[in-house]
């Protein structure tokens, strides 16, 4: 979403004048192409389908020639994503290293992590048929973090259910820090009055928040339905903090051989838990891979090679929410939820 430039220099490494040359720039296909400029009057840009052309004249020994290019990084590039920009240089004349006429520069697209955010235990899809066998339950978390410069005396949040949810079934679950709840209709309250919420840069751990509760949809629901939920987080007297919007589909999730299921099937014990966790396999493997993923799907643990059934998890070290533990064996994986609080 931000701004992001390159700066290209054009600059002659050899022993006598170069009479003419053209640099060829060619940007990512993830980027948005903005402007390509230059203070050497004497350069002619031509823009291209995929970046454009530099054609510059009687470049003397030394001599260098600054471009500066501005792009923006579309919002809808993955952070992670490797953005990869070349630079190539063609000439008629004798040129005594090749080696140096093509430049690539590779860089990662980075960025800020909001950690304000809401999200449901199953995930964006639901199984139809093995929702309507359990307790039918919705369970969404809500998590907020304090990434300002001073300590948050109070923190609301604020969360109106969608028409598809039956509010009377709202129940609190458990929460990080002491407040009052008020449900009102379908709107949802929570006030963590003197809450003294310490900022990230002076206390990370002890920045973050939440609260987790369940409901459960309106009779009569069906496969292909959406319910949609986000919340407002207020800090303080600031404007409300929207976190992301997080819908839950009900879908036919297609059944493996029973063989296949029960050959990855696997036990997680307590959940939610304090950070020490336990998983029981039903079948050992010794090549089963072990992965431990956060809610943006990064694995934070992984492990190969399993001694036996009983595998010991520590995660207390790391932030309270939602992970997934997942197991792999061959082409087949299985994945799993579990809570930190």
């Amino acid at each position: 979403g931000f701004a992001y430039d390159n700066i290209l220099l054009i600059k002659n490494e050899g022993t006598q004048s170069i009479p003419s040359g053209t640099v060829e720039f060619e940007y990512d296909t993830n980027l948005i192409f903005n402007s390509a400029s230059s203070p050497d009057i004497s350069l002619v840009i031509t823009n291209t389908a995929s970046g454009f052309n530099a054609d510059f004249s009687n470049l003397g020994v030394g001599e260098s020639i600054l471009i500066d290019i501005n792009f923006t990084c579309s919002t809808s590039v993955p952070l992670g994503t490797l953005i990869t920009n070349v630079a190539t240089y063609t000439t008629t004349t004798e040129d005594v290293n090749a080696f140096n006429d093509v430049f690539e520069l590779r860089e990662i697209v980075i960025g800020a992590y909001d950690p304000n955010d809401k999200i449901e235990s199953h995930g964006p899809e639901i199984d139809y048929d093995e929702f309507v066998t359990s307790d039918e339950y919705l369970y969404y978390t809500i998590r907020f973090q304090n990434v300002g410069t001073a300590e948050a005396i109070d923190v609301r949040i604020e969360d109106v259910l969608d028409s598809q949810i039956n509010p009377s079934t709202f129940e609190i679950i458990s929460w990080s820090h002491p407040n009052t709840v008020l449900r009102e209709g379908d709107k949802l309250t929570w006030t963590f009055q003197d809450i003294n919420l310490p900022a990230e840069q002076d206390d990370p751990e002890g920045s973050n928040g939440y609260v987790f509760f369940r409901v459960k949809p309106n009779p009569g629901y069906a496969i292909g339905d959406i319910i949609p939920n986000s919340a407002s987080i207020f800090f303080d007297f600031n404007a409300p903090i929207i976190t992301n919007m997080f819908n839950t589909e009900f879908v036919r999730n297609v059944i493996l051989d029973v063989e296949e299921v029960d050959y990855n099937n696997f036990t997680i014990f307590p959940n939610p838990s304090d950070g020490k966790l336990n998983i029981r396999l039903n079948q050992f493997n010794q090549n089963i891979r072990l992965e431990i993923l956060d809610v943006n799907g990064r694995i934070i643990l992984e492990a190969s090679e399993l001694e036996s059934d009983l595998i010991n998890i520590d995660l207390s070290a790391h932030s309270k929410g939602m992970y997934f533990v997942k197991l792999i064996n061959n082409q087949l994986a299985t994945v799993k939820k579990f809570f930190v609080n």
